[in-house]
């Protein structure tokens, strides 16, 4: 069972954040309120994965189909090999029992059919895009392969863009905010990892001006950002940074609250 939970929870946090047309969809499907159940896991890695999906989910990116699928076919293929070898006796006993019913039958030729598109797709990919009968500029597959990457990394910037809509819901009413607080705190001397995570998700949603208020008027969050200033990691303390100078944006109120608990000489520090 908890292979399979770790199948969704991480399929779910690469969808998060993919493209908007996933964002919304999983937004739509009440994934936030999810999300923010699975912060209060007793195990680590649901955790980790659940605060870094409650980020994404406010950030739209655009990352290719072909990519998408491959990932979720491929930690598909690597927990079923898990599954079947740590139940292997039992596997082999009931395969003809599977196959007899049909079920089971059905999931194989699913599979192979998603590996299948998969691979062609991705034969396709190649063909068209590295292939050197098809290079006019008669560049070496070393420049090809460069191109491509600088191709990809602009047309990914260019579509990326906050999901305004989506860092509404990563809000403190309905305790989305207060989750991740206490995923920090748990978690201070533990996983740095699972705090990213989590004060990044607190850093998406502080570009979203609605929040602004009820993010002020939370001592605990405050205290909190402050806090993570001086962690030593450096990621951490971005963040925080980040998501401090995201509250007080043309904000007089949240100036002064954080001004009040020494923000300043914090952050100059």
């Amino acid at each position: 069972p908890n292979l399979l939970f770790d199948f969704f929870i991480t399929r779910l946090a690469n969808l998060c954040g993919s493209n908007s047309h996933n964002n919304n969809s999983l937004a739509d499907n009440n994934a936030v309120m999810v999300l923010s159940a699975l912060c209060k896991s007793p195990r680590a890695i649901i955790r980790k994965y659940a605060a870094r999906a409650l980020g994404s989910i406010g950030w739209d990116s655009n990352i290719d189909k072909r990519i998408i699928n491959w990932d979720i076919i491929s930690y598909f293929k690597l927990v079923k090999h898990q599954i079947i070898h740590s139940n292997k006796e039992l596997f082999e006993s009931n395969l003809d029992n599977f196959i007899k019913t049909g079920n089971f039958n059905n999931m194989i030729e699913y599979n192979e059919q998603l590996v299948n598109y998969i691979h062609n797709s991705t034969n396709e990919f190649n063909s068209t895009d590295f292939n050197p009968n098809n290079n006019k500029n008669n560049l070496s597959i070393r420049q090809m392969i460069k191109q491509r990457r600088q191709y990809a990394l602009r047309n990914t910037r260019y579509y990326e863009k906050p999901n305004s809509s989506n860092q509404r819901l990563i809000n403190m009413k309905d305790g989305i905010i207060p989750a991740l607080i206490d995923l920090c705190n748990d978690n201070i001397n533990n996983d740095w990892e699972i705090i990213r995570n989590a004060v990044l998700a607190i850093c998406i949603a502080s570009y979203e001006p609605k929040n602004h208020y009820d993010i002020c008027n939370d001592n605990n969050c405050i205290e909190l950002l402050i806090k993570m200033c001086n962690h030593k990691d450096d990621e951490i303390r971005t963040h925080a940074a980040i998501t401090i100078a995201n509250l007080c944006h043309n904000d007089e109120y949240a100036q002064l609250k954080f001004g009040e608990l020494n923000a300043i000489s914090v952050l100059l520090s």
